[in-house]
């Protein structure tokens, strides 16, 4: 079965060698700079920076739901013991 496009030419090298598994990581990193891909150079900023990115989108979802479920109930709860005589 031929495998074509960036599977393909990543695993040809241990195809070729009979090694299970895939490439060593010096050598993906090799291939991934050849086709201009960007390197992961700090992988810690990388996970700092998807913490950052997702908070936004986490926030529009549950702060609405937070407002409705946690603090609409009390304050119509208060105000109808307060406005109610």
């Amino acid at each position: 079965m031929a495998v074509t496009g960036v599977c393909g030419d990543s695993l040809a090298p241990a195809r070729s060698r009979d090694v299970p598994g895939a490439q060593p990581p010096a050598s993906a990193a090799q291939r991934a700079a050849s086709r201009g891909w960007p390197a992961a150079a700090n992988p810690a900023a990388a996970a700092r920076k998807v913490g950052v990115l997702a908070v936004a989108p986490l926030g529009l979802c549950f702060l609405p739901a937070f407002v409705c479920l946690g603090i609409v109930p009390v304050v119509v709860g208060l105000a109808s013991q307060v406005l109610v005589p």
